[in-house]
């Protein structure tokens, strides 16, 4: 008698935890809520991550009244932090910079389960956020990447890559072949894809010359 009733107990007290573990849900009428085309390019990025584990990208719009995921200017915030909030109904990320809520989106996508990098789909996945208060900000102000192709060959969608993963970063310094190993229009692509994760970029020759005006870039 005692062991049943111990385990009802213990089966109560899961039961209680559980449901004051909040979380919030991504699903294709997920709509995610922007200010302007800044904001909304940050969303769209996160909400493309959604496509292939998941089947469906969530919906971003500019100004939606009645939004789940919310996008909000806080011209207190400084320089590159961000504030998120969550709840088990709404989403609400705050920054003054483009940067800030390009940080805020990065972590909330660290937040979903794995299979969101993942580029099959993934079968029986909740997509769900912890409920969560922070204030965040990158632990660098200045760092950097410096990939010297002049010396071996990266392919296109490697570099490409690399962008993706360099949250809290600014500057990529990218060292070019002497003899053109890549073409204006993949500098053109990679700076585009740069410009995507708020990352600035250096072009350079084998030889340490900076070639911005004459790729035209």
């Amino acid at each position: 008698m005692k062991k049943s009733l111990s385990s009802s107990i213990v089966l109560v007290l899961c039961i209680l935890l559980s449901s004051c573990v909040k979380e919030f849900s991504f699903s294709p009428q997920t709509v995610i809520s922007v200010e302007d085309p800044q904001q909304r390019a940050v969303a769209e990025w996160f909400a493309w991550h959604f496509a292939c584990p998941g089947g469906f990208v969530p919906i971003v719009q500019v100004g939606a009244s009645d939004a789940d995921v919310l996008l909000r200017t806080d011209a207190s915030i400084p320089g590159n932090s961000y504030r998120i909030r969550v709840t088990g109904k709404k989403t609400l990320v705050e920054a003054s910079s483009s940067a800030g809520f390009l940080y805020a989106m990065m972590h909330i996508r660290r937040s979903l389960p794995e299979d969101i990098n993942s580029l099959k789909h993934a079968d029986s996945v909740r997509w769900v956020v912890p409920e969560m208060s922070l204030y965040g900000s990158p632990e660098t102000q200045c760092s950097g990447l410096l990939i010297d192709v002049a010396q071996s060959h990266i392919c296109m969608d490697c570099m490409l890559y690399l962008l993706e993963l360099m949250p809290d970063m600014d500057i990529y310094d990218l060292t070019l072949t002497n003899d053109g190993g890549l073409s204006e229009d993949d500098v053109r692509e990679i700076r585009s894809s740069a410009r995507r994760y708020g990352i600035s970029l250096i072009f350079e020759e084998s030889g340490g010359r900076p070639i911005f005006g004459r790729l035209q870039i």
